[in-house]
């Protein structure tokens, strides 16, 4: 296989010279039950079940230099470095295009209108690509619907059963070795998020393939593992058997989405379907600040809380949500996301089903520095510090409605989007630098992130110097 370029150039980013890294690292995959080279800051991409474990320490996000590599990897893989001086280009990365989109058609079965599952199948049928990696679910129905099952896909009906949210970690890199092994797999569409997307970026040029195209979603918070959503799923929602879905919405919500069961939902506070529509999807949106705080502890994967890559930079175009605007009472199969290409690659993806898209101008509203410093204290008492969880929820009533004000008040459209971004980034990196120190920071922290610390002043220093003086006082909290 003739590489590309682009791919010599990631083999000599990772050491030891092109010529000398042709050859594929392989080593044995982790054996069942036994500890991931990254520990307890894993988040179960795949890569280390699979040979491919011999790349691991320059192709992990949570070793090393983590996610610090995605600042010289971003132009190999683009074409170009981001341009921090441009906002836009700090917070959502190497881009050649930024709006709104959704299908005109939705898709049934997608969280949204379908966007990233139409693309998937646009690829495949067009013969784009031969493959598609995505994540299905362990169930068509139930709580095991969100809980994750990666697919190697090579039909329509295959890419449809994987449409909607699986909130779980996963390992969809465990099938690069399937792809690598199957010689009628010449081009490969890979569907996924940040951590996944940088490993792949650092073992793609061993795959054998002629055209890699990387299909990212934004990405922050997952949930640790099927049992940690059970049990959000039970604390934050009326109805936990009949939820198949659930996002953190631009409103302060989370929208819990429910397919009605033959148990009375309405009496357990969601509402009946339509009688034409036994099988439609209902919402139960539950204020953020209402959610308890006893059913959040441990649900959050470790490696989420450091993380630096919610735009997911290293993907040729990326599909979210929170840039985009969101109606009162809208619902997520209504609604419009947003998509940012990053290269030719990803507007041919994104060329693929504009006939069947319709696409707007993104607008921003608001200032978000005033609201961002707050939320990041409050999150990170939960992580970081000792206040009693009962001190956090709200009744829903008085959550609901400071939800609706903040929906008026505060940031919207573009600037809510980068208000996660800064809240995220910072509750982070606040984070690593008290839990992992200074050295481990100053290695794997991207120069966005340092951008965004920088922003904010004073905030960041603060906030460590806060928790590390906590934790030298109360030695428990750092088990």
């Amino acid at each position: 296989v003739t590489m590309a370029p682009s791919n010599v150039a990631f083999l000599c980013l990772l050491g030891g010279g092109a010529a000398a890294s042709v050859a594929p690292r392989a080593a044995r995959p982790v054996a069942v039950g036994s500890a991931y080279p990254a520990r307890e800051l894993c988040s179960r991409c795949g890569l280390c079940d699979t040979p491919f474990i011999g790349h691991v320490a320059q192709a992990c996000a949570f070793l090393g230099d983590g996610m610090a590599r995605i600042d010289a990897a971003e132009a190999l893989a683009h074409g170009r470095a981001r341009r921090l001086d441009e906002e836009d280009e700090l917070y959502f990365g190497v881009h050649t295009e930024l709006s709104g989109v959704r299908m005109r058609e939705p898709l049934a079965g997608a969280a949204w209108t379908g966007v990233v599952s139409a693309i998937a199948i646009e690829a495949l049928e067009s013969g784009l690509v031969d493959a598609v990696i995505a994540v299905g679910a362990r169930a068509e129905d139930g709580p095991a619907r969100m809980e994750p099952r990666p697919q190697l896909c090579r039909t329509a009906a295959q890419i449809r059963a994987c449409a909607g949210v699986k909130p779980v970690l996963a390992n969809s890199l465990e099938l690069l070795d399937a792809v690598r092994a199957d010689a009628s797999i010449r081009s490969l569409l890979f569907v996924g998020v940040g951590c996944q997307v940088q490993a792949l970026r650092a073992v793609e040029a061993h795959l054998g393939l002629d055209a890699l195209y990387v299909l990212g979603t934004n990405c922050a918070d997952n949930v640790r593992s099927s049992g940690a959503l059970r049990r959000f799923m039970s604390a934050v929602s009326t109805s936990p058997d009949t939820a198949i879905g659930f996002e953190f919405m631009q409103d302060y919500a989370v929208h819990v989405k429910h397919v009605p069961g033959p148990a009375d939902t309405a009496a357990q506070g969601v509402p009946h379907a339509p009688a034409d529509s036994a099988r439609a999807a209902l919402y139960e949106r539950v204020p953020v600040f209402s959610l308890p705080q006893s059913g959040l502890k441990d649900v959050i994967a470790d490696s989420c809380t450091s993380c630096f890559d919610y735009s997911n930079a290293l993907a040729d175009l990326v599909v979210g949500y929170m840039a985009a605007p969101l109606r009162h009472g809208e619902r997520m199969t209504e609604s419009t996301q947003y998509v940012v290409v990053r290269n030719a690659r990803g507007a041919a993806l994104l060329d693929g089903i504009r006939p069947r898209a319709r696409f707007t101008a993104l607008s921003s509203n608001g200032d978000r520095r005033p609201f961002v410093p707050g939320i990041v204290e409050q999150d990170l008492e939960g992580l970081l510090g000792d206040s009693p969880p009962q001190l956090w929820a709200m009744p829903r009533w008085l959550g609901t409605l400071l939800a609706r004000l903040l929906s008026r008040l505060g940031p919207s459209g573009v600037e809510f989007a980068k208000s996660s971004i800064d809240y995220h980034l910072l509750r982070n990196l606040v984070r690593v630098r008290v839990t992992e120190g200074e050295v481990r920071a100053a290695a794997a922290i991207p120069a966005h992130a340092r951008a965004v610390e920088a922003a904010y002043g004073t905030l960041a220093d603060e906030l460590v110097a806060r928790y590390r003086a906590l934790r030298a006082a109360r030695p428990e909290l750092s088990r």
